[in-house]
């Protein structure tokens, strides 16, 4: 009884954010939440990975959550009345988002299961592709439709980076469906806890734009 109290309290607290950042936005940033809520409640409850592993359901809640930052700080910006170009910059960056979230909720909700290992996620990974490419949109040329997703992405380097990862994601899919069609009958590409986490949050993962130095050794 007290894990399922702690449960239901983390599901709800996840919610609870995601609903009221959807309440503050603009009608053109709500659809891809609205997306990514419902796979959340129906598919993931559905297949059983909120009841059997809650630490694995809240790492796959990881991208909503960081909608909803981005959305926050997007809307706190329109708020401060910027011009009316700065204003449709961001948002076209919303409606990219919003775009994005839709695309990972599809790629998601074809491969998400309950693995078979009892692995823990690790650590979770910063993603931060809304913010770059909301950064690219503010001093790129002329934004012409902000809500053309193609003339968006293009416009993007970070957007033609994630629209390349959404493809892999695809890909994934399609193998994984291609396998157990098969005489093989079973995924290539198969469901385990690490897969899944690197699945749904490798679209809007960023590689740093200052990495490391290398350590020679010798």
């Amino acid at each position: 009884m007290p894990n399922n109290r702690r449960r239901s309290k983390l599901i709800a607290a996840r919610y609870a954010v995601n609903k009221a950042s959807i309440r503050r936005m603009p009608p053109t940033a709500c659809l891809g939440a609205v997306r990514l809520n419902l796979f959340s409640n129906v598919r993931i409850n559905d297949i059983g990975v909120l009841a059997q592993r809650e630490i694995l359901s809240a790492r796959l809640f990881e991208p909503p959550r960081v909608y909803a930052e981005f959305v926050r700080d997007t809307t706190d910006r329109l708020a401060a009345d910027p011009t009316p170009e700065m204003a449709a910059r961001l948002r076209a960056g919303l409606n990219l988002a919003g775009y994005q979230l839709q695309g990972i909720a599809d790629a998601v909700s074809g491969f998400v299961e309950v693995p078979d290992d009892d692995e823990q996620p690790d650590a979770a990974r910063v993603l931060d592709a809304p913010s770059l490419q909301r950064g690219e949109l503010l001093t790129s040329g002329l934004i012409e439709n902000e809500v053309d997703e193609e003339a968006l992405t293009n416009a993007s380097p970070t957007a033609r980076t994630v629209r390349k990862a959404r493809q892999v994601l695809e890909l994934v899919t399609q193998c994984n469906e291609a396998g157990k069609t098969s005489s093989i009958g079973v995924e290539i590409f198969k469901p385990t806890t690490r897969l899944m986490t690197v699945f749904s949050e490798l679209p809007w993962l960023c590689p740093p734009s200052n990495p490391a130095p290398q350590v020679s050794r010798g």
